[in-house]
């Protein structure tokens, strides 16, 4: 998607090479290396979270916009960044109805982590109570819509949002329906994973109330087994950072663009 907004921009758009660590050091030298050329930053929250330096904050705040997406924001990531003045904006959407709603405001308005519906959505924005939060729904004729799972051809997002407590136009993301656990680098963790990591935890803490040392050495290495999964998907990210962990438009004109290759040390 933000290649197409690029073209229709006319902008130039740069793409983070996937094939080098996603490291603050990798970002801060490209940002360095282009400079003013760069517009927009567009990333997931782990790219933002490795940003979050006395440096990184410095070179954030030069971009007209920083937005991120593939899962939501910390709030505490989030209020750093814009109590040091990054233009913070969040956008939501899905491969299947397309970008839905952002969090773009006025000068002053401060609640980057409540998304606002676009006009145009309002009349096939559905949203279906669970508990406290409420799920997204796309009804049928949005165009951008290209797949349904409901017998009205309506396409149910299973993600779960909040209201505004004042606001009616506002929406915040808190997690899915399916209780797929959505890292801050957008990669999804499967439940039956996290089961088993918390059946491993357990295992390990009632082990540690006795004294058999081989029997929690074991059960310490069925926990580090069971969590591979999160550190193959976080750490995975900062070894093969690609797509839109770090993208950004720039203007069309590249006279005195030298193309460079940096090297983590």
């Amino acid at each position: 998607s933000s290649f197409y907004r690029a073209l229709y921009a006319g902008k130039v758009i740069y793409f983070y090479d996937p094939n080098l660590p996603l490291s603050a050091r990798q970002l801060t030298a490209v940002f360095k290396h282009l400079g003013e050329e760069l517009e927009i930053f567009y990333g997931v929250p782990y790219a933002l979270k490795i940003l979050a330096t006395d440096e990184g904050l410095q070179l954030l705040k030069r971009f007209k916009i920083v937005m991120f997406g593939g899962s939501a924001c910390p709030d505490d990531l989030g209020d750093l960044l814009v109590d040091s003045g990054v233009n913070l904006v969040s956008h939501y959407g899905a491969t299947e109805v397309g970008q839905l709603m952002t969090s773009f405001r006025e000068p002053g308005d401060r609640e980057w982590n409540w998304l606002r519906p676009g006009v145009a959505l309002l009349p096939y924005l559905r949203w279906t109570q669970h508990g406290d939060a409420y799920e997204c729904v796309i009804a049928d004729g949005w165009k951008a819509k290209v797949v349904s799972n409901q017998p009205d051809n309506s396409y149910a997002t299973r993600d779960l949002f909040v209201k505004h407590p004042s606001k009616d136009d506002r929406f915040k993301y808190v997690g899915r329906l399916d209780d797929w656990i959505v890292l801050v680098n957008g990669d999804k963790l499967n439940p039956a994973d996290k089961q088993a990591i918390e059946a491993a935890i357990t295992s390990l803490r009632s082990a540690l109330e006795t004294n058999n040392v081989p029997d929690i050495a074991a059960k310490t290495q069925a926990l580090v087994q069971a969590s591979m999964k999160i550190g193959e998907a976080l750490y995975g990210a900062a070894g093969h950072g690609g797509g839109d962990a770090g993208g950004g438009a720039g203007q069309p004109d590249q006279e005195g663009v030298v193309d460079a290759d940096f090297e983590e040390i």
